[in-house]
């Protein structure tokens, strides 16, 4: 036996799962994301027409949604919503 037979052969059910991977573990979660969404659909702030995507970033912080977010990646969240 080879592969993924040989594992399953050594290891059981148990081959099936997935093993550690590397990388960057993930910062902003599920619940994280759904907060900032709906920061986005919210009503903006006084001074301001619309949400901009640093406005977004500084404002999820601020309420402790995550320690840090750029810019970028609540664009990057919101694009993923549509």
């Amino acid at each position: 036996l080879s592969g993924w037979a040989a594992d399953y052969a050594a290891n059981g059910l148990k081959a099936l799962e997935d093993q550690p991977r590397s990388g960057r573990p993930v910062e902003i979660d599920g619940k994280q994301r759904a907060k900032i969404t709906a920061l986005a659909c919210s009503t903006p702030p006084e001074g301001h027409a619309q949400w901009s995507l640093r406005l977004l970033a500084e404002k999820a912080v601020e309420l402790d949604y995550c320690e840090h977010v750029s810019h970028t990646e609540v664009g990057v969240i919101l694009k993923k919503t549509n």
